[in-house]
């Protein structure tokens, strides 16, 4: 086995990712070819990234500091993001590091850390950052931590409400074989978007969505899209794309649910018998016509009326997209196309009942691992406090500041040291001049990364971290039969470190490294691994291979179970022998715990609630295009923004914004110019292109591009590169969640007839000399 940090490995490699397993050809410096598994009948073009993005100049060739914090030491500093970088020897940087977090825990307590991280850098099980990110500060005597996601934060709160876990909607969702040869009408709020499919965590070998819609749509399967967005469903299936206001999902369900209950055509019997609450929410849809619908959504009140009839006459899947719930009052899409499926009475039917980010992740109604894979320990004792992710910015800068979340009353802590490994925040979080100011206030900000992003560029200490291409491990997607040796294929860049060496180091420094490595090195600790996973599979009765046997090989296959799965199937068959974990044991269309939290933005039965952007006439007049912030798909959130294949998708060197022809032809837009967005929050140069698969009065443009400021030492530059992020807004869901809503803001949109400043984000900063 080649050790991580060698350049002696095979000249091909078997290696995965997140968006799919392959293997490279290198000569230990260089990636020379990636080339997807041959068993992949649709491999992710976003590969393509791969081999330009591992040398790239924009990579962190060594420990490197800023000079402000090394020379005048740690505290709250208006340099932070502008300052000038000093490189520094590892023991040096090790020794002040090790320092700083004892004098942070002596002063505040283990919590004054926030050990900051979003799970995403490697498909990899040893080398996941989050996991060795948490496995250190457990042993260090806590941190804060972050809980729930980006993603899926109001999700993760309302479905344990609703159906009593977020988790079996996601994991024990209806198998895509099951819709492929029974679902005749497939409703998609959000559509079915392809290349999210493509991603998985821990990886995908076979992607295999395309395949299952293109088998029920030669059956005659019909799908329909409520989307914004014309290509949130592939092309080739036949779907018809029914465009709708951004944020009004809602008011279209409620008013299905209207025209069913009307017209008689509700499953009321079902209701009676497997769901809590039906009386309240039936009462709620008054006022909910299809012309109320109509007035805000753009859908024509017909199309409602005629939809909802034919969902009641045909096998009918309801699915909403995660982007939905990404969004202010996030939490009602999900409990509305709920009690919608429900009314329809198909729920625990082949084919019938909701769905919840099918599309949004490769897995969902894929296969299912019978023996999950072990993961890193997570030793010593847990976190000493945490917050909601998506409440970052509040924490910095209102430390003791309370707020609730489902139900409880929480403070948040007050942090003098943030040390993110593995994730970008300027990627994920809303408003970025807001989490600029907020990133200024912690006495020290520590980064692992392998390139200067903006979280690199506004930390104190950047500590150059390993690729996957450069360390040995395994990855074991959830569903897919495929465990795949990713093995190291190139030298470090530079004098690179992976995690665990990097937190050995400091460990060795702060007393406890025997208990982190437990005598391990890498390879030790695969082996370690491994041994436990084949002793799982004995037990169950499945066969095994050495480990040896495993990485001479590159992989090994397995029986991934269930492929005729129906979600909740058994719960309809006898809801009193098999009920949900709700408070009625039923499916509750109206909850009495929400209720009795008295949260005004989340109320306790689905509900339209006009988005706090939206009230009053001046805000819509002042900013007239709602944006769509989706997931790109050219990258992986912004990994590998400087790959090829996401740097080809660029418009003037910038991210492309779509606009319909319709709005662009007023403005005087055209495909190819440089256009400035802009609302009360920040102001981004962007690409136009002029596209009527976006709808009339809504622009598009993806997250991902790495954040680049004209001016840092400005208080609201302007991202020249096109990061969306900039104008969304930092405001939760709800309390009942406190999720991100990055899905949409309003802005306005102008060509920009300047001399368009240059896009620095992939270049390094320059170096002002040695620490």
């Amino acid at each position: 086995m080649t050790g991580s940090g060698t350049a002696a490995g095979p000249r091909r490699a078997r290696h995965a990712s997140h968006w799919g397993s392959f293997s490279v050809d290198a000569d230990g410096e260089r990636v020379l070819r990636v080339v997807a598994h041959p068993d992949d009948p649709n491999p992710s073009p976003l590969l393509d990234n791969i081999a330009a993005a591992a040398r790239h100049p924009a990579r962190v060739f060594s420990p490197t500091v800023r000079r402000g914090w090394w020379e005048d030491g740690p505290g709250a500093d208006e340099r932070r993001g502008r300052d000038e970088w000093l490189t520094v020897g590892w023991d040096a940087v090790l020794d002040r590091l090790a320092a700083e977090l004892e004098r942070v825990r002596s002063v505040g307590g283990p919590e004054a850390v926030y050990a900051g991280s979003y799970g995403w850098a490697s498909a990899g099980r040893f080398h996941h950052a989050q996991s060795q990110l948490r496995r250190f500060f457990n042993l260090f005597g806590g941190s804060t931590v972050s809980v729930n996601t980006y993603s899926t934060g109001a999700a993760e709160r309302i479905l344990p409400h609703v159906v009593g876990s977020d988790e079996q909607v996601w994991r024990s969702a209806t198998a895509w074989p099951v819709i492929a040869e029974h679902t005749e009408l497939l409703v998609c709020f959000g559509g079915l978007p392809a290349k999210n499919a493509a991603v998985s965590p821990g990886g995908v070998t076979r992607h295999t969505v395309k395949d299952h819609l293109a088998a029920g749509a030669a059956r005659g399967l019909e799908i329909v899209s409520f989307s914004p967005l014309r290509d949130d469903v592939a092309a080739g299936l036949g779907a018809r794309w029914q465009p709708v206001r951004p944020g009004t999902d809602v008011a279209v369900m409620l008013a299905m649910a209207r025209v069913l209950v009307d017209e008689g055509l509700a499953d009321l019997d079902f209701c009676a018998t497997h769901c809590a609450g039906v009386d309240r929410f039936v009462a709620g849809l008054a006022g909910a016509t299809p012309d109320w619908a109509s007035s805000l959504s753009g859908v024509p009140a017909e199309v409602i009326t005629s939809l909802a009839r034919r969902m009641a006459s045909r096998r009918t899947l309801v699915t909403t997209s995660w982007s939905l719930q990404r969004a202010e009052h996030g939490e009602q899409p999900v409990w509305a196309s709920i009690a919608l499926a429900a009314l329809l009475g198909q729920i625990g039917l082949p084919g019938g009942g909701f769905g919840n980010g099918y599309s949004s992740l490769a897995d969902i109604g894929g296969g299912r691992n019978r023996v999950p894979f072990p993961s890193l320990p997570g030793a010593g004792r847990p976190a000493r406090s945490w917050i909601p992710v998506a409440r970052v910015a509040d924490m910095l800068l209102d430390p003791g500041g309370r707020y609730e979340i489902d139900g409880e009353a929480r403070v948040y802590p007050a942090i003098d040291l943030v040390y993110w490994t593995g994730g970008n925040p300027f990627h994920h979080h809303q408003d970025l001049n807001r989490l600029r100011r907020a990133l200024r206030r912690p006495a020290t900000v520590v980064v692992h990364e392998p390139y200067w992003t903006a979280t690199a560029r506004h930390a104190d200490v950047v500590l150059p971290a390993t690729i996957t291409l450069e360390r040995n491990d395994v990855a074991v997607g959830r569903g897919d039969g495929h465990v795949t040796a990713m093995q190291a294929a190139l030298a470090p860049y530079g004098s690179a470190r992976n995690d665990f060496d990097i937190f050995a180091g400091l460990a060795r420094r702060l007393g406890f490294e025997a208990e982190l490595t437990e005598g391990r090195e890498e390879d030790g600790w695969l082996r370690h691994l491994w041994a436990r996973w084949s002793r799982r599979l004995s037990d169950a009765g499945m066969p095994t291979m050495s480990f040896d046997e495993f990485w001479a090989a590159g992989e090994q296959r397995f029986d991934a179970a269930d492929d005729r799965r129906v979600y909740l199937s058994a719960y309809r068959a006898d809801p009193a022998a098999h009920p949900l974990a709700t408070p009625s044991g039923r499916i509750e269309l109206a909850s009495a715990v929400i209720d009795g939290y008295g949260y005004a933005d989340c109320p306790g039965v689905p509900t339209w609630i006009e988005p706090a952007e939206w009230a009053g006439a001046p805000a819509a007049a002042r900013w007239p295009l709602v944006m769509v912030a989706n997931n790109p798909a050219t990258r992986l959130h912004s990994q590998l923004d400087v790959g090829a294949l996401s740097a080809g998708s660029k418009v003037a060197g910038r991210e492309p914004v779509r606009i319909h022809p319709s709005d662009a032809e007023p403005r005087g837009v055209s495909t190819g110019d440089v256009v400035a967005v802009w609302n009360d929050r920040g102001r981004v140069l962007a690409g136009a292109v002029v596209s009527d698969d976006v709808m009339p009065g809504v622009v598009q443009l993806s997250t991902g591009a790495w954040y680049d400021p004209d001016d840092p030492a400005a208080d609201a530059p302007t991202c020249v590169h096109g990061n969306p992020n900039v104008l969304t807004a930092d405001r939760a869901a709800s309390r009942l969640s406190q999720a991100c809503t990055g899905q949409h803001a309003l802005v306005e949109l102008a060509r920009f007839d300047g001399v368009a400043p240059p896009v620095r984000a992939h270049q390094p900063p320059e170096i002002s000399g040695e620490a």
